[in-house]
C-alpha cells in the first residue's frame, strides 16, 4: 500500500534522503474556511445550502469532533502550521509580535520550522493560492504570531502599509513559492492552501462578500430567511439578531460555492486523482459567545479529508465514514507530513524540538487523544486567560481572569456583532432572563463544566454538581488540564510589554470607536489578576 510505504518513510527515512525520491508522492491541498463551526448539511445543520461540501463529505472521512487550539485565528494558525501549542512558542496572544519597538522580531524556537518549510525541504512546492483559474478565490492569509526565518521564495507584496500587513507579506513570501493555481508545478508534488474570504466580518459594516461589503467586486446572495434560523438559547430572539445570524448562514453557503468552484478546478486538472484534500475551519463560529471564547462555538470546527483514486488510503479509511474521537488541528502538520512521506521532527534522528506535539490522524501511529486543549489570551484590546479541555462528552473551562467576561468592552464586537448592543439594551430595560441574562454577569465562574451530550449549548454549568458521575468526570478533566499546564510551561508565560495593550486600545478606538456607555471606564484592567 502506498500509504503504508509513506508512513514507513516518515518513521525511518532521513529528510534529505526523502527529498531525493519525489516519485509517487501525492499533492496535498488544504481548503481553510475562516471562522466556521460544523455548520454544513453533512454535520446535520439545518437551513444551510452546502451541496458541494456535503458531496465532498460522501467521498471523504468526516471528523465529528475536531477542535482548534484557540477560538480566534492567529493563535490557532500559529499552532496548526507548526505542530506546537501556541503558548509553547510565544504565539498565544491574538495578532501579536508585529509592532516595531514593542514586540516585533519574535521567531520560533531553534529547530522548529513551519510546515511549508518542512515540505519544501522534502522537495514539495508550496503555495498559498489566491487566484484559482480565472477567479480570485483565496485571501492569501497567513496570520502567524511570529516572524518566519529563511530565504525569500518570491517578492514581498504587502496588502497594505500596516505593520501587520508587512509581517504577513514577508512571512508568506518565505513560506510559499506561488500564489496562483496556474503556477503550480507539474514536475514535482505540491502542498497548497486556499484561505476563503468568508466567513468574515469587515470593519463593522457586515459580512464580507455580502451586498454591503463586496470582496474584489464579488458578492454572494442573501437567501436565508431570518425567520428560519435557529438561534442558540443564550441570545435574545430579536429581528436584528436573526438578520445577523442569517448573514452567517449566507456566508457559510457562499463558502460552499467557493469550495465547489475550487473542487471543479481540481477535477479538470492533471492532479484530480493524485491530490489529498483537507477542508477545515481555522477556528469556530464567528458569533459573540463563540469567537474568542473556549466553548464549542468558539473552537469546534469542521474537518473533512478525502483520498483520491491514485493514492491508497490508510487502513480503516472508508469514503463517507466518520471519526467520532476528539481530534485537534495541532495534528494537521504530522498528518500532512505522513501522507507526503516526509519525516516529522519527532520521527527524525537527532534533537527533537520540545514544542512539537503533532501526531498523525491516520495510520498505525494515529493520535488517540482522550482530551484536546484550547486556550484564549489577549484578543485585540481585551486581555484574558482562559484554558479549556474537551473530551468526547465533557468540556472543562478554567477562567483565570473571571472579571473579564463575554460582555467586557471589545470594540470590534460592539461594532460588528448586532447581538452585543441588543443584549445591553435589553438588560438596561429589564427585558433579559435565562441564558441571555447570564451573559451580563459581572464575573465568570472560576470553573465551568458541561455535559455536551445533554447540554450542547453549554448553558448548564455542572462545576458545583453533587452527582457522583459528574464529580468523577470533573476531577479527571481538572487533572488533565493541570497536567497540560505544567507540561507546556503555561504558568511561566512572560507578560506582553504594556505598550502593546496601549497600541491595541488606541487602534481599536480609531477603527471602531468607543460606545458612550464605556466612556468613563472603557477597558479591562491592564494586567488581569490570576485567580487561583
Amino acid at each position: 500500500m502506498i500509504f503504508a510505504f509513506l508512513l514507513s518513510l516518515s518513521v525511518c527515512g532521513p529528510l534529505d534522503a526523502i527529498a531525493t525520491e519525489p516519485a509517487a508522492r501525492p499533492n496535498i491541498l488544504w481548503i481553510v474556511i475562516e471562522n466556521v463551526g460544523p455548520d454544513f448539511g453533512c454535520y446535520g445543520a439545518a437551513n444551510v445550502a452546502t451541496p458541494h461540501l456535503d458531496g465532498f463529505a460522501r467521498e471523504a472521512v468526516r471528523f465529528e469532533r475536531a477542535f482548534a487550539t484557540a477560538p480566534c485565528c492567529s493563535p490557532s494558525r500559529s499552532a496548526f502550521l507548526t505542530g506546537a501549542y501556541q503558548n509553547t512558542i510565544g504565539a498565544h496572544h491574538h495578532s501579536s509580535h508585529f509592532l516595531p519597538g514593542l514586540d516585533a522580531g519574535h521567531t520560533l524556537p531553534p529547530g522548529l520550522r513551519p510546515l511549508p518549510q518542512l515540505m519544501a525541504a522534502a522537495g514539495y512546492a508550496t503555495a498559498n493560492l489566491e487566484r484559482v483559474g480565472d477567479e480570485i478565490l483565496g485571501t492569501g492569509k497567513v496570520e502567524l504570531n511570529f516572524d518566519v526565518r529563511g530565504p525569500l521564495l518570491r517578492p514581498i507584496r504587502p496588502a497594505g502599509n500596516s505593520p501587520r500587513s508587512r509581517q504577513n507579506a514577508a512571512n508568506s513570501a518565505r513560506l510559499y513559492e506561488v500564489t496562483q493555481w496556474n503556477d503550480l508545478p507539474t514536475d514535482r508534488p505540491w502542498f497548497a492552501q486556499v484561505n476563503l474570504p468568508t466567513v468574515e466580518k469587515s470593519r463593522g459594516r457586515g459580512w464580507t462578500g455580502s451586498a454591503d461589503v463586496p470582496w474584489y467586486g464579488q458578492t454572494h446572495p442573501a437567501t436565508t430567511d431570518p425567520a428560519s434560523v435557529h438561534l442558540p438559547p443564550y441570545y435574545p430572539d430579536t429581528p436584528r439578531v436573526r438578520k445577523d445570524w442569517a448573514g452567517y448562514v449566507d456566508a457559510v453557503n457562499a463558502s460552499d460555492d467557493r469550495v465547489g468552484r475550487l473542487l471543479a478546478e481540481l477535477a479538470r486538472s492533471p492532479w484530480a486523482d493524485s491530490t489529498v484534500v483537507f477542508i477545515f475551519g481555522d477556528n469556530g463560529r464567528l458569533e459573540h459567545r463563540g469567537h474568542g471564547w473556549c466553548y464549542d462555538s468558539g473552537d469546534r470546527v469542521p474537518l473533512l479529508v478525502r483520498w483520491p483514486a491514485d493514492v491508497t488510503p490508510p487502513r480503516g479509511y472508508k469514503a463517507g465514514g466518520t471519526v467520532s474521537r476528539v481530534v485537534s488541528l495541532v495534528d494537521l502538520p504530522a498528518t500532512t507530513l505522513a501522507i507526503a512521506g516526509v519525516a516529522s521532527p519527532r520521527d527524525r534522528n537527532g534533537d527533537v524540538p520540545g514544542e512539537w506535539v503533532s501526531r498523525p490522524l491516520f495510520g498505525p501511529d494515529a493520535a488517540a487523544r482522550s482530551f484536546v486543549f484550547s486556550l484564549r489570551d489577549r484578543h485585540d484590546e481585551v486581555p484574558a486567560r482562559v484554558r479549556a479541555v474537551r473530551s468526547k462528552r465533557w468540556r472543562y473551562i478554567r477562567n483565570f481572569t473571571p472579571h473579564v467576561t463575554t460582555m467586557t468592552l471589545h470594540r470590534y464586537k460592539e461594532a460588528s456583532y448586532p447581538v452585543v448592543p441588543v443584549i445591553r439594551e435589553r438588560a438596561a430595560a429589564g427585558q433579559l432572563s435565562g441564558p441571555p441574562l447570564q451573559l451580563m454577569q459581572p464575573q465568570l465562574p472560576r470553573e465551568e463544566f458541561y455535559d455536551l451530550e445533554a447540554d450542547p449549548f453549554e448553558i448548564r454549568n455542572l462545576a458545583e454538581s453533587h452527582d457522583p458521575e459528574v464529580l468523577a468526570a470533573l476531577a479527571e478533566h481538572r487533572d488533565a488540564l493541570a497536567d497540560w499546564i505544567q507540561e507546556t510551561g503555561d504558568e511561566q508565560l512572560p507578560a506582553e510589554p504594556p505598550g502593546v495593550l496601549d497600541w491595541w486600545i488606541e487602534a481599536m478606538d480609531d477603527r471602531f470607536g468607543t460606545p458612550a456607555w464605556a466612556s468613563e471606564e472603557p477597558d479591562a484592567p491592564r494586567e488581569p489578576a490570576v485567580t487561583e
